[in-house]
């Protein structure tokens, strides 16, 4: 799927958990939101991700993926476009 052209807006966050004085310093949790509605895909796409999705589909129809498994922007923002694309 290409996600160049999808209304996704990204927000990065400090992420919990093990990673020293790092975790407190830098955002490198990251918080993509596709707005499903505005998305040009099919009716057939938007249905199943609207399935899939589950308790990650917000009332106003966003979806939300979160990625905080990695120590660094880049890998996180990989990871959870990877999740989307999936």
């Amino acid at each position: 799927m290409d996600l160049d052209n999808l209304p996704i807006t990204e927000r990065f966050v400090r992420a919990s958990g093990p990673g020293g004085q790092n975790v407190n310093k830098v955002s490198s949790a990251v918080e993509l939101r596709l707005d499903v509605a505005k998305a040009p895909l099919s009716d057939g796409v938007k249905l199943r991700l609207r399935v899939l999705a589950g308790r990650r589909l917000s009332a106003d129809d966003v979806l939300l993926i979160d990625s905080r498994e990695y120590r660094t922007q880049a890998q996180n923002r990989e990871a959870a476009r990877a999740r989307l694309s999936e």
